[in-house]
């Protein structure tokens, strides 16, 4: 078997991401949520395996719809990662 890595020890590109959601309450009502994240990422494998340490820097919209409202959110963020490729 041979192992899910890059060639090369760091790798970046852009990446996207859409989520869409929805909660029915207990108490009664419901509400949407619509989020759409958009940026890059850089990665980092370590000691030459299929570990890798990875950012992403991103701009992000979020938008909730609930029975009494609907609201929105726009933004930049960021996280880090530990990736392992299999």
């Amino acid at each position: 078997m041979l192992t899910n890595q890059d060639s090369r020890q760091f790798t970046y590109g852009p990446f996207g991401l859409l989520a869409i959601g929805s909660k029915q309450f207990s108490a009664g009502g419901s509400a949407g949520l619509l989020t759409l994240n958009g940026g890059g990422f850089f990665s980092y494998f370590m000691n030459e395996n299929s570990l890798a340490a990875r950012i992403e820097a991103y701009l992000e919209h979020r938008q909730i719809s609930a029975s009494i409202g609907q609201g929105s959110l726009t933004g930049f963020g960021s996280r880090a990662l530990l990736v392992f490729y299999f």
